[in-house]
């Protein structure tokens, strides 16, 4: 033993020994914190591999969905008692059609169903078809006992003059039959009013009535008067200039002017109607004509 190792009693080797065991210690530490962060890589790799794993069952399922509503051509939405009181608009298939449902229209709540209708149907005679069709339906039926009308705003394929309509399918008369409708043309739809709580509707219009087109005045009996070549006598016409929106309400008593001799010609006022929406100098104005009324 050397002196060194005789003045410190020999701790050298005994220092040495416990270094080497806190070494071996530390070691297995390391060793146990890695094999955990490994098994924790592992699970968190698992873990990820769910999530896509979902996540591609989810997206498929979604996507499944979606195709079958544009396959089925089918909406349908559940109102709600706390909606219904407030009221809500049904907004089918890209604003196509809409259904305004005011408070007290409906009494108990309701899935509103509405599908689009492919399949072949016989068409009214004349009149064209400008719009898809519609089938919409309240699945409750007791959530609407026919007591108010409701509006339906129907959306329609190109902009013409032409008089158009809302119709529905009737089938207990196996017909089509027109319902109180306002066209909103630069809009490129039409409103209706409508009672029923299951129907089929579409937006037909009539290549032989003109609703936007011109006006002429006459004199005749000198009040709010007017002659049609497309509405019967005794029907309710609202007539507005086009140019400064004023309107006149006339009521059919004669026929013409003649579509042949003036084809953009809707309808001939007379000098008293006239005068309350425009400038008998005028001569000739710009006019659209909403039906009130029809005979």
């Amino acid at each position: 033993m050397s002196a060194f190792q005789a003045e410190n009693g020999g701790s050298i080797p005994l220092t040495r020994s416990i270094i080497n065991c806190q070494l071996r210690i530390v070691n297995y530490e390391l060793f146990k914190m890695i094999k955990c962060l490994n098994a924790y890589m592992i699970y968190a790799k698992m873990f990820i591999c769910f999530l896509i794993v979902c996540s591609f069952f989810y997206i498929n399922q979604t996507t499944a969905e979606q195709i079958d509503a544009v396959q089925n051509n089918k909406y349908s939405i559940f109102l709600d008692q706390p909606t219904i009181q407030k009221g809500y608009t049904v907004n089918a298939f890209n604003s196509e059609l809409k259904l305004s449902l005011m408070p007290e229209i409906l009494n108990q709540s309701t899935t509103v169903q509405i599908e689009r209708i492919n399949h072949e149907m016989e068409m009214p005679l004349e009149l064209n078809k400008i719009s898809e069709i519609y089938q919409f339906e309240f699945i409750n039926k007791k959530a609407y006992n026919n007591h108010k009308p409701f509006y339906i705003q129907f959306s329609y394929n190109e902009i013409s003059n032409n008089y158009k309509q809302v119709f529905f399918y009737d089938k207990n008369y196996t017909a089509w039959r027109p319902l109180p409708t306002k066209d909103y043309l630069e809009q490129k739809f039409v409103r209706s009013l409508i009672h029923l709580p299951f129907a089929r509707i579409a937006v037909f219009e009539n290549p032989q009535i003109l609703t936007t087109g011109q006006a002429s005045w006459y004199a005749y009996k000198n009040g709010n008067f007017a002659a049609s070549p497309d509405f019967s006598k005794g029907s309710i016409l609202r007539v507005y200039n086009i140019e400064n929106n004023k309107f006149i309400d006339v009521k059919i008593n004669d026929y013409g002017p003649h579509r042949g001799l003036h084809p953009n010609r809707a309808i001939d006022l007379d000098k008293i109607a006239f005068s309350k929406i425009a400038s008998l100098k005028t001569g000739i104005i710009n006019v659209k004509i909403e039906p009130l009324f029809i005979k």
